[in-house]
């Protein structure tokens, strides 16, 4: 039988965890934020050219600080780009 010596299973270990660790879903949530079923957000104002499915800037600040790591890539693959752009730079 070939056995390794412990450092070595012990540094095999560490990298699996640490590669674990940045790719598993993340929920930062807070009393701010908390876990609920149900989200209420306001609607986005009437206007002219209004898309009839735009959300609210809030919406998409609560989706990305709650499952975002920070210094994470953000892939955005939406038309609403000027308003995920904004949210992030907060």
């Amino acid at each position: 039988m070939n056995l390794k010596p412990y450092e070595d299973i012990r540094q095999y270990y560490e990298e699996l965890r640490r590669t674990f660790n940045l790719t598993r879903r993340t929920f930062n949530l807070t009393a701010d934020r908390p876990y609920t079923n149900t989200w209420n957000f306001k609607q986005t104002p009437a206007r002219k050219g209004r898309h009839p499915c735009e959300k609210p800037e809030e919406l998409i600040s609560h989706i990305i600080e709650t499952s975002i790591m920070k210094m994470m890539l953000l892939l955005i693959c939406f038309v609403v780009l000027a308003l995920c752009l904004n949210v992030v730079r907060k």
